[in-house]
């Protein structure tokens, strides 16, 4: 790592590399090899999107960073950085966990409270329980979340009306019920404009349920994973000439579509909206927006086929 002085001005210098940093975020900690002034400016970048994920084979939780040469286990990163270090600059934050116990609870608290200005929350597990009180206090605006969790906490009964900064959610793999008898919550939201379900068999009265009652609501949009997935659910009349309602296809897995979000990528959330504004604007009358294909898609997937002339309940060709 150099020690010499900057051959720009220095105000120069640091916007150049973290203009790079933001085109290139692969090569962020190459970067931070330059100099220790540069490490300085860009390491928070490095960490402001988390991913917590704990594998089936093994019984520590590993730090996932698609943009790190190398991940941490949770506690080697906790030793390596101030908890007010996470506290300032982690703002998106992914947790996957499969069938955890009363420990992996108090872990994944443990992990949110030291992130505490995450506004960019993804929780995908299920199984498991955590305090409302854990969340609310986050400055939110994103939340994806899975609706088994929100089961267990029973909906109705969760104060929503205290996330006042709350914009868009998602739920992950939805589990039945009516708007009436299950939903009928997500009107406490009181800034909701976005809401979104990841998820190919999600009922019509449960989306014009929302589309009534959510009185911000501007997209309401259904991600279904191309992957495995050969026909899409019929949608109703009333539900294709709503110039609000969208459907979106992701070839790849929920985290990804999350974390090309997170990074200012194009995720669901800009398609949908996208295909919103030409629906207002009178430009089409197609609900179905093009599928998203992940860096990861293969060459063979069948999201690259057709993937901008799907017809409800047709088999992908």
């Amino acid at each position: 790592m150099s020690t010499t002085g900057p051959r720009l001005p220095v105000e120069l210098e640091r916007k150049v590399f973290e203009i790079a940093a933001a085109f290139h975020p692969g090569s962020i900690a190459a970067f931070l090899l330059v100099a220790q002034r540069v490490r300085i400016w860009l390491e928070p970048l490095l960490y402001e999107t988390l991913s917590v994920s704990q594998y089936y084979d093994d019984e520590k939780f590993r730090w996932v960073h698609s943009h790190h040469p190398f991940g941490y286990y949770w506690g080697d990163l906790e030793r390596l950085k101030s908890a007010q270090f996470f506290h300032d600059n982690v703002r998106h934050l992914h947790l996957y966990q499969r069938n955890g116990d009363a420990a992996t609870e108090k872990f994944l608290t443990g992990i949110i409270l030291r992130c505490g200005s995450v506004t960019d929350l993804a929780l995908d597990f299920s199984g498991l329980s955590m305090p409302q009180a854990v969340i609310a206090g986050l400055p939110l605006q994103r939340l994806s979340i899975n609706s088994e969790w929100m089961t267990r906490h029973e909906k109705a009964a969760f104060s929503w009306s205290s996330f006042t900064h709350l914009t868009h959610l998602n739920i992950i793999d939805w589990h039945g019920d009516t708007w009436d008898l299950a939903w009928s919550w997500l009107a406490l939201l009181p800034c909701l404009t976005h809401l979104s379900f990841y998820d190919d068999m999600i009922p019509d009265d449960l989306c014009l349920g929302a589309l009534k009652h959510c009185r911000l609501i501007e997209v309401l949009a259904i991600v279904w994973p191309t992957q495995g997935i050969t026909r899409i659910q019929p949608v109703s009349p009333a539900l294709r000439t709503e110039p609000r309602f969208v459907v979106v296809g992701i070839c790849g897995q929920h985290k990804e579509d999350w974390e090309r979000g997170a990074r200012g990528g194009e995720d669901h959330w800009v398609v949908a909206e996208a295909l919103v504004e030409r629906r207002l604007s009178g430009e089409t009358e197609d609900y179905l927006a093009h599928t998203i294909c992940a860096q990861s898609c293969g060459t063979s997937c069948t999201c690259k086929l057709k993937a901008y002339n799907l017809q409800p309940n047709c088999a992908i060709q």
